[in-house]
């Protein structure tokens, strides 16, 4: 959670460490906005915010380097060790 800006952007798929993004914005150290085929409902990200692809290059068209980031909300609470679906619901 904080305020950041964009410091660095990077046209189409590019690939990191871990997977490929599309039309990122960094905003802090590795950490960017980026469209991906993939964008889950729950937690799923090692930091980064994954939005659809539509998005992604509609963001990418309006933010400039040195734009604001405002990144708000609770974070996710760690999963509990043994706490998976399985466990849900029973007695």
């Amino acid at each position: 959670m904080g305020d950041f800006r964009v410091t660095q952007r990077a046209p189409g798929w590019t690939t990191g460490p871990l997977g490929t993004m599309f039309d990122s914005l960094y905003f802090v150290g590795g950490i960017a906005m980026h469209g991906s085929t993939k964008v889950s409902l729950r937690p799923a990200s090692h930091g980064c915010v994954r939005l659809p692809l539509e998005t992604s290059k509609r963001l990418y068209e309006l933010a400039k380097i040195g734009d604001p980031v405002y990144v708000r909300g609770e974070p996710f609470p760690k999963r509990r060790a043994g706490a998976g679906k399985a466990g849900r619901g029973r007695r």
